[in-house]
C-alpha cells in the first residue's frame, strides 16, 4: 500500500510509523484504565473532600452546642421571671388580705 504525502511521494513507513504510533496510544489508554493504582491527584482531592466535610460537620456541631446553650440560657431566665412574678404576685395578695382584714 502506498499513499502520497503532500510532495506527491509515497511513502510507506510514514503510514506504518502513525500506525504505530496509534497502537501505542491505545496501548497506553488500556494500561490506565486497566491500572488499580489511583491517581495522586485523585487522592488529595479525596482527602481535601474528606477533611472539608469533617471541617464543616464540627462547624454545625460548634453552632448546634452554642444554640442550644443560649436558648437553655434563655428558656432558664424566663422561668426564673416566672417564678418571680407569681412570687409578687403572691406577696401582693397576701397583702391586700392582710389590709382588707
Amino acid at each position: 500500500m502506498c499513499i502520497r504525502d503532500s510532495n506527491g511521494e509515497g511513502s510507506v513507513s510514514s503510514v506504518s510509523t502513525s500506525v504505530y504510533d496509534a497502537t501505542q496510544a491505545n496501548y497506553s489508554i488500556r494500561n490506565a484504565v486497566d491500572e488499580k493504582k489511583v491517581p495522586e491527584s485523585t487522592r488529595n482531592m479525596n482527602y481535601m473532600t474528606i477533611f472539608m466535610f469533617l471541617l464543616l460537620l464540627g462547624l454545625a456541631i460548634a453552632y448546634y452546642t452554642v444554640e442550644m446553650v443560649s436558648y437553655r440560657k434563655i428558656n432558664n431566665d424566663i422561668e426564673i421571671i416566672t417564678y418571680s412574678e407569681d412570687r409578687q404576685s403572691a406577696l401582693i395578695l397576701s397583702l391586700i388580705h392582710i389590709c382588707h382584714c
